[in-house]
């Protein structure tokens, strides 16, 4: 049985629809819901070796999918077996499977804190939220109460640009909030070709990328056309990539008609990526290495 009622948020009275069922009903019923939403931001790309229940979400080619058939046994990908949706989609179902159950707080919220929504609640934000984790942007949220009264519990939020989603706690009645935090995704990091010196070339592939964290990963692998001296820089990483100080890992040289060799590659802060090596010679045909992910400048 639905009512209409009214609370008072920050002075200002709000109408709220009101569902009777008990605390544990709810309880369950937002606990599915996360779940159901951290899965979505929790996707990976398809794995042709893993196994999935109806259910499981997987990314392919960039988009999002949900598994719609089990898949016991590894195989290659059945676009049969999934169905595509998006984290948009994905939020109507939840919202849907507690339309009857918590409380929709209408019209979205405008110059009032997000951490006003204190009780079990579907909310929209307009960017004149003072504590939209986005920086001036409009969406959605859920609040997940810890406690039937609002004493503390978790917030997620959604903005209507697809960005990530952020979540936080609050306590004391949202007089105390912690930071937002932003939830990974599932979106592969662009790679780009290495910039490479003159006289350099690609010996297999020499590429970079940064995750969502700030993470650079580099790998070289690259020919020698003439002949370099010891400290030679071989590519230059552009702004926004390059290491804090100065990184090596160990990498492998060869010598035309001789044989392999160790070296070091050295990211310097400048973005040089430079190779080293103890045996004299100013002759390298192959170099190649990679470096263990570091956070970037910036």
């Amino acid at each position: 049985m639905a009512h209409q009622t009214e609370i008072v948020v920050n002075g200002v009275v709000t109408e709220v629809t009101e569902f009777d069922h008990t605390a544990q009903e709810i309880d369950d019923s937002v606990d599915r819901a996360m779940l159901s939403l951290l899965a979505v931001a929790a996707a990976v790309a398809y794995n042709p070796s893993g196994t999935y229940v109806i259910g499981d979400y997987c990314t392919n080619d960039g988009n999002l999918y949900k598994c719609n058939t089990p898949i016991e046994s590894g195989e290659a990908w059945n676009a049969a077996h999934w169905t595509a949706t998006t984290v948009v989609s994905e939020l109507a179902d939840v919202r849907a499977s507690l339309s009857n159950k918590v409380s929709y707080i209408g019209p979205p919220l405008d110059n009032i804190a997000i951490a006003t929504q204190i009780t079990a609640s579907l909310f929209g934000f307009n960017n004149t939220c003072p504590d939209d984790p986005y920086g001036g942007s409009s969406g959605v949220g859920i609040t997940i109460p810890g406690w039937e009264n609002g004493v503390w519990g978790t917030q997620i939020v959604f903005d209507y640009n697809g960005r990530a989603p952020f979540f936080r706690t609050f306590f004391s009645f949202g007089q105390s909030v912690g930071d937002w935090i932003k939830l990974a995704t599932a979106t592969p990091p662009q790679e780009y070709e290495l910039p490479l010196a003159a006289d350099i070339t690609n010996y297999a592939t020499s590429v970079y990328h940064k995750n969502q964290f700030n993470e650079v990963s580099v790998r070289v692998s690259v020919s020698v056309t003439n002949a370099i001296q010891n400290g030679a820089t071989i590519a230059t990483l552009p702004e926004g990539f390059r290491p804090m100080k100065a990184i090596d890992t160990d990498a492998t040289g060869y010598v035309s008609g001789s044989s392999w060799f160790a070296c070091r590659l050295v990211i310097q802060p400048s973005g040089a990526v430079q190779v080293y090596w103890g045996i004299g010679s100013s002759v390298a045909t192959f170099i190649v290495g990679s470096f263990e992910p570091y956070l970037a400048i910036g």
